[in-house]
């Protein structure tokens, strides 16, 4: 977790503005003394690009950080630990997953009709006034903490069900397809609320990736609706 007040690759907010910011990092080089990365594409596309991130800034991001918050700046991740932690708290998994999604899936159609209709309504929205200013720094304020938590939750999913469940491989590329389109949205919307920053190409093809999430949504409704939960459990 950084300080992008130190995060040179974060144009707007470098050496201007103290906010929370995380990126996982997967490896390093010493002799060029940078690590590498993986983040939005701050100057065109807001894209996910793979980057390259000076020692200095990391160093500077993790005390700022340190200094903001009570919590943590790093922490480590490793698939082992995560699958072990999931076989050794068989209640909890059996509670979290197993219960809560054989409860929610008798709901879960009429849910998602009513979310299908708003998303439909917000495509409409998004393709009416992309091209204003005001509109879609509004937008991404009022917007930014609810598609934060959708990602987030997304993320849990999918890295929690393929250690509890069999045969979930299609559940989970439909989950990584829609947090691949969220986190595009996320770092748009991101930088209108807290840089105040508007591209027009950027929220126009806001449009284009609500329906695409639509439309994996639907698909990932139809696997739940049809999969035998009960009889799928790895452990």
């Amino acid at each position: 977790f950084l300080d992008v007040f130190y995060y040179s690759l974060f144009r707007a907010a470098y050496k201007n503005i103290h906010s929370v910011h995380a990126i996982p990092i997967y490896g390093y080089d010493d002799e060029k003394k940078i690590f590498y990365s993986i983040d939005s594409d701050y100057l065109e596309s807001f894209e996910r690009i793979y980057v390259e991130v000076p020692y200095g800034d990391i160093i500077n991001c993790i005390m700022g950080y340190s200094k903001m918050k009570a919590s943590p700046a790093i922490q480590i991740i490793k698939r082992d630990d995560v699958k072990f932690n999931a076989l050794n708290n068989v209640k909890y998994v059996k509670k979290v997953y197993i219960s809560l999604y054989n409860e929610n899936v008798h709901l879960a159609h009429d849910v998602c009709c009513k979310y299908m209709d708003e998303m439909e309504m917000l495509c409409d929205y998004i393709f009416r006034c992309a091209s204003s200013e005001q509109e879609m720094l509004t937008f991404s304020a009022q917007s930014y903490p609810c598609i934060d938590s959708f990602i987030n939750a997304r993320m849990l999913e999918y890295y929690g069900i393929p250690y509890v469940f069999k045969n979930t491989e299609y559940l989970q590329e439909l989950d990584m397809l829609i947090i691949d389109k969220c986190n595009f949205i996320r770092s748009v919307v991101y930088r209108a609320v807290y840089t105040k920053e508007y591209r027009r190409k950027s929220f126009e093809k806001l449009y284009d990736y609500f329906r695409t999430i639509v439309l994996i949504e639907k698909k990932r409704l139809d696997f739940i609706n049809t999969f035998n939960w009960n009889n799928n459990v790895k452990y």
